[in-house]
């Protein structure tokens, strides 16, 4: 009887744990997206502020947020008000994987725009638990993925709105 009792609780937990690993595969969080991510473009308003202050500053703010500002900026034009660059950022909640992106920031009187495109994510070769694995660089990502991005690349625009208002309104102060 306890062989029986013990042969139907083992089978039971197998087809419980296929039944949750099933339902794990086919949510949204991984499933594979349609398209990789488009543009991402976001406007900042910055009343008051001159377009040759707020390139300064967004150029300060590039250093400061991606620690080396020579390696992330590949183009800058201070007559234009332009700067682009490549970053990345840490893919929330993985110690592997980063977002890799190209951020264009333009400037005008008053309001600067951002623009994240070629969003990709990007994990090195590693091994875990003894199987390799290869590096990734794809802009092909699981639906979770791209909403993951979207909130990492947002929250990179909301640091630009705060240190820009903070390093404008401190540049204006006669110090």
């Amino acid at each position: 009887m306890k062989k029986v009792m013990m042969k139907t609780v083992l089978a039971s937990l197998v087809v419980s744990s296929i039944t949750v690993l099933t339902g794990c595969v086919t949510s949204p969080d991984m499933e594979a997206a349609k398209q990789p991510l488009g543009s991402i473009v976001s406007v900042v308003n910055v009343p008051g502020v001159k377009k040759d202050a707020l390139y300064s500053s967004s150029k300060i703010w590039v250093a400061k947020a991606f620690t080396d500002s020579n390696s992330v900026i590949q183009y800058a034009d201070k007559e234009e008000g332009s700067i682009v660059g490549k970053g990345n950022v840490k893919y929330p909640c993985d110690g592997f994987n980063d977002y890799k992106f190209t951020m264009k920031i333009d400037t005008k009187d008053d309001k600067a725009r951002i623009t994240f495109d070629d969003i990709h994510i990007y994990r090195p070769a590693h091994v875990t638990s003894g199987i390799a694995f290869p590096a990734i660089d794809s802009p092909n990502m699981t639906v979770g993925g791209q909403a993951k991005a979207k909130k990492a690349l947002n929250d990179i625009v909301e640091q630009y709105k705060r240190e820009i208002v903070t390093e404008s309104s401190s540049a204006a102060k006669d110090w």
